[in-house]
């Protein structure tokens, strides 16, 4: 009880906002999945908007019903008008707000409060349509985006923001209080403006420096044909959005931001683009022109941005060439209404595409990517290790940090480029022109060799043809393929490749994979431990006594039962008030850039547990590795079971085969209290990797 009143305490509070006006229909549902929010330290602000039908006696009765419960009368004033009232007497430390006509996941707070603990100051998340009796989840971006200076903020904002990657609705997302009271932020009347939610947003990205968009879907946006965002979407919204350009220039002007006011234009553009797409739809392509730039409030504004834009486009370098070009070519025929030149023009632009060489220009990230080469060929003694991985998986990107770590401390003389898989399409010309017979090839660890990863497997294998004649150190991984044709399949090409390349060096993490290299592939093979075995993180947090992180698997991976999982979870809380939810599978991509952070937090997370319950391997290489308890069950292939084999000698990981077997370890691993990692069976396959290397590197 003593833990339960701590944590109680120590939660932030939410302020859940939500305007109310005549949906008497709709109004008891919508309160109700506020208040049985198992996130508990919330209040629910109801602010009454004038109504005129019961929505106002409605509000009041729930005052009697919920203590966190406050409702504001107000006269009728718009939506924006509402929220502002809400937030002039929010007190919570975090701000949500949600439309009266629709509904929240129980769990929505308790889901998205965690992100923003852990320093973000925004997250957003994906929502169903609610059609009748009809879901439709929505399918957003899910990546963590961190701005390391404005000019991030603005590729942002014009690039994934404004293109709708990530919604902007401010149902769809969760804002940190002192921002908005440091800023001064509210909402611009929406019956002036197009998208009032929109605005808020872009006011709210120019003030912090890290957002996350997570997979969860957790919001029910209910579908009205009377609805105000219904009746707008009907009517030609541009003047509107205009006028949202125009103050959200002004808010930026206060900012003293010089990147967002040099670059605004393109930031203008981006917010009228959505609109000006949709009204080509309506009204056709010649008769675009007339119907944009009909009934434009300030005309000005709205024309000289746009003239503006044209000119930025050929500077920035986060576009490619065809697209800046079209671009500038669409924006011309808006403003010139020349239809016959623009057709014209797009009817040559369209040929061309299908002949790039008749461009003398790449797209900038080509140019970019060529420029990288160049500089990383200036030293003779290179390594490129391809085809990382960029998802969210904290294991992948635990390997690559292992990899480049191992590198840098055995051979410290050598230059290392790492290139992504997603990175590898534009790199690939380059690479193919630049690589030379004596540069060293690697490709990462892991447990995607086989057919279940068909993207990995076919990067992995595009470079093991490209540069056969290279020496290559394929990094432990674990291979697996299926009985399926397509298993078939990818098995049989993999043999083409590798067989008889003589500079191929297989590392097989486990005794199966091993055998299966041995057996079915006629290149040097080596058995040895995964790569992340090799770290020896630094303690940097202290442990928690009693806690109890649970990091079980919820894909196709995963064998144990939804009744067997329950019957552990429930064990677990009768050992332990404190039980952590926890995922090396991060519901956003990582980029290389933000990989050590996002590893720091991982470990940190291990190194406060007691005991670690999953069935993920590298939940249980994190355990070792970080001296915390764990038990570990097996997945949908042998991986884990095999990988357990390596460390078998550390006392406090134990492999378990069914559920009982756990239940039953709890209290043992749960009492014990200093646990060192011991990698001395593991030192002398590492060796030998390095000999390998350097062998290879002759």
């Amino acid at each position: 009880m003593k833990a339960l009143i701590i944590e109680k305490l120590n939660m932030k509070k939410v302020s859940i906002i939500i305007p109310v006006y005549n949906v008497e229909a709709y109004l008891d549902r919508a309160v109700l999945s506020a208040c049985n929010q198992t996130y508990r330290n919330t209040e629910i602000i109801l602010v009454d908007d004038g109504s005129t039908d019961n929505s106002g006696r409605m509000c009041d009765e729930w005052l009697t019903k919920d203590s966190r419960i406050h409702v504001i009368h107000k006269e009728n004033g718009g939506l924006s008008s509402a929220r502002n009232a809400g937030l002039d007497v929010a007190t919570g430390d975090y701000i949500y707000f949600f439309d009266s006509d629709d509904y929240i996941k129980e769990n929505l707070l308790e889901t998205v409060v965690p992100y923003l603990e852990r320093g973000n100051q925004l997250v957003a998340f994906n929502y169903y349509f609610v059609r009748g009796e009809k879901l439709e989840p929505s399918n957003l971006e899910t990546h963590k985006h961190a701005f390391v200076n404005d000019e991030d903020r603005m590729k942002f904002i014009v690039e994934k923001f404004c293109r709708y990657t990530i919604a902007w609705e401010a149902w769809s997302r969760i804002f940190v209080k002192k921002i908005i009271d440091k800023h001064h932020l509210r909402f611009v009347d929406n019956r002036k403006i197009f998208a009032e939610d929109l605005y808020f947003s872009l006011c709210y990205l120019a003030h912090i420096d890290q957002l996350v968009c997570i997979k969860d879907v957790l919001y029910y946006y209910v579908i009205r044909e009377d609805s105000i965002m219904g009746n707008d979407l009907k009517k030609n919204n541009i003047s509107r959005f205009s006028l949202l350009s125009e103050a959200l220039y002004e808010h930026y002007k206060q900012t003293d931001s010089v990147c967002l006011l040099r670059n605004y234009p393109l930031i203008h553009y981006a917010i009228l683009r959505p609109e000006i797409e949709r009204r080509c739809k309506v009204v056709g392509i010649e008769n675009l022109p007339d119907d944009v730039c009909r009934n434009i409030p300030n005309f000005c504004f709205f024309e000289s941005n746009l003239k503006k834009a044209c000119s930025l486009f050929s500077s920035i370098g986060f576009m490619p060439y065809f697209t800046v070009v079209q671009n500038k070519a669409f924006i011309k025929y808006l403003l010139t209404g020349n239809f016959l030149r623009f057709k014209i023009f797009s009817r040559i632009l369209q040929e061309l595409t299908f002949h790039p060489r008749l461009f003398k220009n790449y797209s900038r990230d080509q140019k970019n990517a060529e420029q990288k080469l160049k500089d990383f060929l200036k030293n003779p003694k290179r390594i490129f290790y391809l085809g990382t991985e960029e998802f969210g998986n904290v294991g992948d990107h635990l390997i690559n940090s292992a990899v480049t770590e191992f590198f840098k401390k055995h051979f410290p003389e050598y230059s290392l480029l790492e290139i992504s898989a997603p990175e590898y399409s534009i790199y690939r010309p380059f690479l193919l022109k630049y690589i030379t017979e004596k540069d060293l090839i690697v490709t990462p660890g892991g447990g995607n060799w086989g057919d279940a990863y068909p993207f990995a497997e076919n990067t992995r294998m595009d470079i093991l043809k490209n540069w056969r004649n290279n020496p290559i150190i394929m990094f432990p991984q674990t291979i697996d393929y299926s009985d399926s044709d397509d298993g078939k399949r990818f098995l049989a090409e993999a043999k083409k490749i590798i067989d008889g390349a003589e500079n191929i060096s297989i590392c097989a993490r486990e005794k199966v994979s091993y055998d299966f290299a041995q057996k079915n592939f006629n290149a040097a093979s080596f058995l040895i431990p995964d790569i992340v075995f090799s770290k020896r993180p630094e303690r940097t947090v202290a442990r928690i006594e009693n806690k109890i992180l649970w990091c079980m698997r919820d894909d196709v991976e995963k064998i144990l039962s939804q009744d067997d999982q329950t019957k552990l979870y429930k064990a677990c809380k009768s050992h332990s008030e404190e039980i952590e939810k926890m995922d090396m599978q991060l519901p956003y991509d990582v980029f290389k850039r933000e990989r050590m952070k996002e590893i720091q937090e991982k470990l940190n997370q291990y190194f406060s547990g007691n005991l670690v319950i999953t069935d993920r391997l590298h939940g249980m290489v994190c355990s070792a590795i970080t001296g915390t308890p764990c038990i570990a069950f097996s997945n949908y292939n042998h991986k884990i079971k095999s990988t357990y084999e390596w460390i078998r000698h550390l006392p406090y990981i134990r492999f378990v085969n069914n559920v009982d077997e756990a239940i039953a370890l709890i209290p043992e691993l749960l009492a014990m209290k200093e646990c060192k990692y011991d990698d001395a069976p593991l030192r002398p396959y590492f060796e030998e990797l390095k000999n390998i290397i350097a062998e290879r590197l002759r």
